[in-house]
């Protein structure tokens, strides 16, 4: 069976890839095999921050310049790291899913206890699509400004087009553990107001010099400051994972997940519709806000607008904010004007 775990967030500087990275060395530690699908597109982030060299990318198995076999890189520790750059945005394209057809079922993947995906970088519909990859989504929320409404949009979005994993939060680059608590429930009261869904908090990372020092190494906090703070939180964070026996799906080859993810990359996002949110007065969840009566709650957006969140969408169409008729000032409400001249009503929580 197959841990598919996408560490994400909404927002880059989150820490993915360092969490990514020496949770993996952490589960390697316990005797599971892990792979690292390291999806960033502009590098490869995880070769990097190892210092390991890689001898294939997917794009050289899709062209054929080399075997699924050659793709995995392994660490010391035994991890496997698959890069994906730049095929990711190969398989985005019209005809990815004949290109990823040449990924045979050779089972690269097969009896790997845990794959872990650092997405760092990608496009918000790629980012998507491997959350809905996945059996579930570590997010990482952190103090900047901002990061708290890109993460709950992430969330927004996950839920209108069908996730149906678990949400565990990691909170990260905090003071003391008093703030990162704060910084959670504060997160964790407005998704559920809003949208319905429990989080659970994983661990709180107080900030650690120890991160960065060991980033400019190119080494992982784990293997540099086995017992530096930011690696014990890593180290409960496995073994949460370790003891966990959540659902973790059939398990998986190569071939079948980049099947996957090319048609679910290729799909056009649901971005408004009827929400999940809790009653004002009795506490209930009821779906009060949907769309004008000149749409309806099955109309799709272009996967090629880039929506990740309110900006996006608001960048991407004339719209225009309304009264909220609820009366919650908290929420704002926008009716965003489509191409065909009908509108879609779009709920926001600052």
């Amino acid at each position: 069976m197959t841990r598919i775990i996408s560490v994400t967030s909404g927002t880059g500087g989150a820490g993915k890839t360092f969490l990514c990275i020496d949770l993996a060395l952490a589960l390697a530690g316990l005797g599971r095999r892990v792979v690292i699908l390291d999806c960033a597109s502009d590098t490869d982030n995880v070769h990097a921050r190892l210092n390991i060299p890689r001898d294939a990318c997917l794009e050289d198995v899709l062209d054929g310049r080399a075997g699924i076999a050659e793709l995995p890189s392994r660490h010391p520790s035994g991890v496997e790291i698959i890069a994906a750059h730049p095929g990711v945005e190969r398989l985005a394209m019209p005809d990815g899913g004949r290109s990823g057809s040449v990924l045979s079922d050779e089972s690269v993947m097969h009896g790997a206890e845990s794959i872990l995906i650092d997405s760092s970088s990608c496009n918000p519909r790629a980012v998507v699509a491997f959350c809905q990859l996945s059996t579930e989504v570590i997010l990482l929320l952190h103090p900047d400004t901002g990061a708290q409404a890109e993460n709950y949009a992430l969330l927004k979005i996950l839920l209108l087009n069908g996730f149906g994993g678990r949400v565990s939060i990691v909170v990260n680059k905090v003071d003391d553990l008093a703030s990162g608590e704060r910084l959670f429930e504060e997160f964790r009261k407005t998704v559920l107001h809003y949208l319905a869904l429990e989080l659970s908090l994983m661990e709180v990372i107080i900030s650690d010099p120890s991160v960065r020092l060991a980033a400019s190494s190119q080494q992982s906090p784990l293997q540099v400051f086995p017992h530096s703070a930011a690696v014990a939180s890593v180290r409960a964070i496995a073994g949460q994972i370790g003891r966990d026996e959540h659902d973790q799906g059939d398990a998986l080859t190569v071939g079948q997940f980049w099947g996957t993810y090319a048609r679910l990359v290729q799909t056009s996002l649901i971005v408004a519709g009827q929400l999940p949110i809790r009653d004002q007065e009795d506490g209930e969840t009821s779906a009060r806000l949907s769309e004008t009566d000149s749409g309806n709650a099955d109309d799709r957006i272009d996967a090629d607008r880039g929506l990740a969140g309110i900006s996006d969408i608001l960048a991407a169409f004339d719209h225009e904010r309304i009264r909220n008729p609820a009366g919650d000032a908290e929420d704002e409400l926008y009716a965003i004007r489509r191409e065909d001249g009908s509108s879609l009503i779009c709920a926001w929580h600052e």
